[in-house]
């Protein structure tokens, strides 16, 4: 069968090349079709309660996202100037058609006793009042003095259904053009940022993967010829896949982004393999020397394209879209790199006249050098060490994922968001929302409120709190000159303090009170957007509930540790799902039980060990990181069926510990290359600005050195020893 088809390839191959220009030029059109989707709330499972809770509370108070923008304010010499400048940055945002109402220095109008002062017709005479009118909302006010220097502090309110990233770049430009030096943060804020990010990603690192393979391989292959034609299939395969993504309108999503990468860095897999075994084989007869070749590769390289595709997969049970999107589309790049593999190198290596053997160099038999000297009792050893340092660092996992985990430190994001924190006292708000059988404002009600927001402030949940009561509180203060901000002591008071507080142009009470629903909510800025942080948040405030009154607390930073712990539960079944999937293709395969268990006895090590790394780096397990488990299964079993085809093959003629050794001496080189390439191409994450991308090349690196030295030194050891006869 693999004669015929070298002999149709052979025949045929104007027909195949042209098929195949089509084929690309079509993709390459689709590749300008593709859109981007940074929607963390994609990766939710469909009925996810903490999301829906969330986009609830938006449509019951009529608001979207909101965003924090913190600017310097420069040395004026006229205080007028000052806050003119102010006042007209704020009302090109109160123009905005996105934005629905907007809390910040420089209100339209405000109320000096029963005068109306207009900012743009502000006088000298009226400075004081202005002043005396933001420093009387006390920690509310949006004029904030730090370290010698003055900021201003824009809460934005997006309308509902607003096109966010659009309404963010708006926002943005007005920021820019002010001339004010500026600082954004909020969730639409971030979301839009990685897109930014995210077309930055697709255009830098796949090629910077693919030259880095390129380098490894050429270290390895020894002829920059065919160490390009051994990765190419991968980058068709790549090229396919964005096009076929384009074609169908599907987006890319912060997960889905990575089935290119994935694809011409594990598609790479196979192309090696031929080309190694295609050099070995080199002799004048061109269509016997590749047809030996597949003979002698073919299988495995299925196997191989079969197995990482079935461990992308597995993360189809965990409920996810955008990870079932992500398991749908790497595995459908690898599918399309081996599939390319098949056709594009046999045609190509047919055709070309010019290959010649290549000496291997002394560094490309140092590492199979040193591997074999494991074999026996030494590798039986190593991995008893290897799993109890492993399972010791399962106590330091820490399971964590929030908004920030994206972003590196270093990222102009990342400090943005430090600086919003720094000065506003938040970046990220939650949000209470309090029902209640009464008047929200009653003297009661209210007293319960602040009481509580004063224990969360206390015990260090939240760093600072925004609410109708606390508004209403300084109004009293103000009112009645009294010393600090307290709830009026009479219904009476309170409603017309509610009254006059309603009359402000830059009062929130539109967003937070819905008085004859008798609804309220306060925002809450978290001290750190850690999973235990939030809990305490929600189990403090919940646990004022009583039937009188009830609290919730939703937000997108609980949209995100739902998301984290319901994955994570389910990543277990993917991974178990994996490994079963895995082991019928071996025992498909090789029908034999044996040699298809102890195939993936170094995969079980290995992810064993990748556990025990993350612990011990303090790498977190989160939705992008356990993914790596599944993956590490369907790459790294790939080792292990190289080396035990091989070892098959030559078993048939002799005994287990010679074929042990000359599969080894076979397989070794391109198993180390493909290894080692696998790890190095996926260093190309460590210059994305993600940290998630960065985690999971570690993991990479630690999953691909780890299955490769232990297929190479476990698998000759146990089938010389264990297995006697050919099978």
């Amino acid at each position: 069968m693999v004669k015929k088809f070298v002999e149709l390839l052979s025949s045929k191959k104007r027909i195949f090349f042209a098929v195949l220009v089509l084929v690309n030029l079509f993709a390459l059109f689709g590749v300008f079709r593709i859109k981007i989707n940074p929607d963390i709330t994609t990766l939710l499972p469909s009925d996810s309660p903490a999301n829906k809770a969330y986009k609830e509370m938006e449509k019951t108070f009529n608001s979207g996202e909101q965003l924090i923008f913190v600017v310097e304010i420069p040395q004026y010499d006229d205080e007028i100037e000052k806050f003119k400048a102010l006042r007209e940055l704020q009302a090109q945002l109160e123009e905005n058609d996105s934005i629905s109402s907007v809390n910040g220095p420089a209100p339209k109008t405000i109320f000096a006793g029963l005068r109306a002062i207009k900012l743009e017709e502000i006088t000298e005479k009226d400075i004081p009042l202005l002043k005396e009118f933001l420093s009387n909302l006390g920690e509310l006010n949006p004029l904030i003095e730090n370290e010698k220097q003055s900021y201003a502090s824009f809460n934005i309110f997006l309308n509902p259904d607003t096109d966010y990233r659009k309404a963010v770049k708006e926002i943005e430009d007005i920021f820019e053009n002010s001339g004010f030096v500026y600082y954004g943060s909020g969730n639409a804020f971030l979301q839009k940022k990685l897109v930014d990010y995210l077309l930055a990603i697709i255009s830098i690192i796949p090629p910077l993967a693919a030259f880095l393979i390129v380098l490894v391989f050429r270290s390895q292959i020894g002829s920059t010829k065919n160490t390009i034609l051994s990765i190419f299939p991968a980058g068709l395969g790549a090229l396919w896949t964005i096009g076929f993504m384009g074609w169908t309108g599907k987006e890319l999503s912060i997960l889905t982004i990575l089935a290119p990468i994935f694809t011409i860095i594990m598609g790479s897999a196979d192309g090696i393999h031929f080309m190694a075994h295609f050099t070995d084989n080199l002799s004048k007869d061109r269509m016997g020397t590749v047809e030996k070749t597949l003979k002698g590769v073919g299988l495995p390289m299925i196997m191989t394209t079969l197995t990482t595709i079935a461990g992308f997969l597995s993360l189809l049970v965990t409920g996810s879209s955008a990870m079932s999107q992500l398991a749908i589309y790497a595995s459908l790049g690898i599918g399309f790199a081996g599939i390319a593999t098949w056709i594009f190198l046999p045609l190509v290596t047919l055709n070309i006249r010019k290959f010649q053997k290549v000496e291997p160099k002394p560094i490309n038999t140092f590492l199979p050098a040193v591997i074999s000297k494991l074999w026996g009792k030494k590798v039986v050893t190593f991995a008893a060490i290897y799993l109890f340092v492993a399972v010791i660092g399962f106590r330091y996992i820490v399971i964590e994922f929030n908004q920030l985990d994206f972003f590196k430190d270093s990222t102009q994001v990342a400090r943005s968001f430090k600086k919003v924190k720094e000065i506003n006292g938040g970046g990220i708000p939650l949000f209470a929302v309090i029902e209640t059988t009464q008047d929200p404002l009653d003297l009661e009600i209210a007293s319960k409120i602040l009481e509580m927001e004063t224990k969360l402030i206390e015990e260090g949940l939240v760093s600072k709190v925004i609410s109708v009561y606390d508004v209403m509180s300084y109004l009293n203060k103000n009112a009645y000159n009294l010393d600090s901000p307290i709830y009026p002591k009479t219904s009476a008071i309170a409603n017309l303090l509610f009254m006059m507080a309603s009359r402000q142009p830059a009062s929130p009470l539109s967003n937070f009170l819905l008085r004859e629903e008798h609804l309220s909510r306060m925002m809450l800025f978290p001290g750190d957007l850690k999973s235990e942080t939030l809990q305490a948040i929600k189990d403090t405030v919940t646990g004022w509930s009583n039937e009188d009154v009830q609290f919730s607390v939703v937000g997108v930073p609980y949209v995100t540790k739902e998301m984290n712990d319901s994955i994570i539960n389910k990543q277990i079944n993917s991974m178990l799902f994996a490994v079963a999937m895995v082991f019928v293709m071996l025992l498909l395969t090789f029908r034999n039980f044996f040699v298809s268990i102890y195939a993936t006895i170094p995969i079980g090590i290995t992810l064993t060990g990748m556990f025990g790394f993350m612990g011990y780096l303090h790498i977190p397990l989160n939705i992008t990181t356990a993914t790596m488990a599944s993956i590490t299964i369907g790459v790294g079993i790939d080792y292990a069926i190289h080396y035990s085809s091989y070892y098959r093959m030559k078993l048939k003629n002799n005994d287990s510990s010679k074929a042990a050794r000359q599969a080894f001496a076979a397989t070794s080189k391109p198993i180390i290359a493909n290894a080692f390439g696998l790890a190095i191409g996926m260093s190309a994450m460590f210059a994305s600005p993600l940290k998630i991308h960065m985690f999971m090349a570690s993991l990479m690196w630690f999953t691909m050195v780890s299955s490769s030295v232990m297929t190479l030194a476990l698998l000759p050891t146990m089938y010389s020893r264990l297995i006697r006869k050919p099978q």
